[in-house]
């Protein structure tokens, strides 16, 4: 059985390792967060969706910590690329559109390692990329 929500073993390997080595205070940690799906304010059957039609209609961030006053939103992933940068990306709007405007939001990828070719496209975002390493053992 997965510790963490909707992570895969290597994300939850990426996590845990993220989790022992924080430079920074982690004050609260939601798993799974979703976001998006039915619009608000929608009348009607929309309105009175199942747990499950709103599981698959919503996205899901992976983690979203608390970080003194800001709130960070993680993607965790095995390797940083593009498909983790969209995803953050998104996640950072569709989190602002659910807990309003005016609250520090910060796109954070955690990773064993990140694609070199987009060292300053996750700047010029803004996205900050933690990398954890990855120590593969050979006695396995």
């Amino acid at each position: 059985m997965k510790r963490y929500p909707h992570l895969t073993m290597d994300e939850s390997e990426v996590w845990d390792r993220f989790l022992k080595a924080a430079k920074e205070e982690i004050r609260s940690v939601y798993y799974d967060v979703w976001v998006g799906g039915p619009k608000k304010g929608l009348a009607g059957p929309a309105q009175q969706l199942t747990m499950l039609e709103k599981g698959t209609l919503c996205k899901r961030i992976d983690v979203v910590c608390q970080v003194k006053e800001k709130w960070w939103v993680c993607e965790i992933k095995p390797f940083g690329n593009y498909v983790a940068l969209g995803q953050v990306l998104y996640y950072v709007q569709a989190f602002e559109d659910e807990i309003g405007p005016g609250q520090m939001i910060v796109p954070v990828i955690v990773c064993y390692e990140a694609d070199k070719d987009l060292v300053s496209t996750f700047s010029q975002h803004q996205v900050i990329v933690i990398e954890v390493g990855f120590e593969k053992n050979l006695t396995k």
